[in-house]
């Protein structure tokens, strides 16, 4: 079963997109996939198994990163293509079954959409981990319990909650996580800032800033596998955490926690108003992230 997987670039859609690719190998577990993926995405869908070879798509101008490609693969016969990004490849090489997402016109909760276009019912999202990042992990978080994971930064700075609002809800989490537990921070290095200001407010030995010790996503996400409980901004770590069965708050303003909400086991969203209401990302309270936290953890664990 040979397949051309045609994936997006964006960390988010990224780990969604791991639902479709489980569905596959349960279906094919002599799947031979070649991936193709944006640099931002690559390093979370480099571990996917049967991953008989990757292609990291870096965009050039007049879109000639595709026409490489169709060249390269002019020749090749698939037995399943599916195309994340409705790019020219997918139409032009052979297969006798094709999936491609087409832009919806009003976007819908993505597991939903690329249920359609498998025709089926999708698994939950959930990324794998490269068993040496894992390692690493444990190196550095074994002994620490329990761990709190903060996701500071987004894509865009509209997205972010402000950081002190942060600082007075890790002080009220404190005794539903037994009163003394660690705060990790995620992101990248350019969030490293945010991370600091955050860390300041929290005892010295109780600090993990991953933003200033290692940045690297797939690093990142064996460590938030280990955590228990993540909040955070709409962004690609908040997936992450959720797609690993992680209990996973996400907080939204501009964007719509029903489309761009984390999908997994133990998820929660908190927003501006009713659901699938957005505005000002600084409209949501303490208050609010604070009680829904508490509903969520008080739901369980792992599952």
């Amino acid at each position: 079963m040979k397949v051309l997987f045609i994936g997006w670039n964006r960390l988010g859609d990224a780990v969604m997109s791991t639902a479709l690719l489980r569905h596959i190998l349960d279906e094919h577990p002599d799947a031979r996939i070649t991936l193709l993926s944006g640099p931002v995405a690559w390093p979370i869908l480099q571990p996917t198994p049967n991953l008989e070879r990757g292609i990291v798509v870096v965009k050039q101008p007049m879109k000639r990163h595709w026409l490489s490609l169709l060249r390269e693969f002019a020749g090749t016969r698939w037995d399943l293509v599916v195309d994340l990004r409705d790019t020219l490849l997918s139409r032009i090489v052979r297969a006798p079954r094709k999936m491609i997402k087409h832009r919806a016109r009003v976007p819908g909760p993505i597991l939903r959409e690329l249920g359609e276009i498998a025709g089926t019912d999708l698994p939950w999202p959930q990324v794998w981990l490269d068993p040496a990042e894992e390692r690493r992990a444990a190196e550095l978080l074994d002994g620490k319990h329990p761990i709190v994971t903060v996701g500071l930064g987004a894509s865009k700075p509209i997205k972010f909650w402000p950081v002190d609002r942060y600082v007075e809800l890790a002080s009220r989490l404190r005794p539903l996580l037994g009163g003394d537990p660690w705060f990790m921070t995620v992101g990248s290095a350019a969030e490293a800032e945010m991370s600091r200001a955050f860390l300041a407010s929290v005892p010295e030995n109780r600090r993990i800033d991953l933003p200033a010790i290692a940045p690297r996503i797939e690093f990142q996400a064996a460590c938030i596998a280990r955590a228990d409980f993540y909040v955070g901004n709409d962004s690609g770590h908040m997936h992450v955490a959720a797609s690993l069965g992680v209990p996973t708050l996400g907080i939204f303003g501009p964007t719509d926690s029903q489309v761009y909400g984390p999908f997994g086991p133990r998820v929660a969203s908190v927003g501006v108003g009713a659901p699938g209401e957005t505005g000002v990302i600084e409209r949501v309270g303490v208050d609010t992230v604070f009680e829904a936290a508490r509903a969520l953890l008080a739901r369980g664990g792992r599952p």
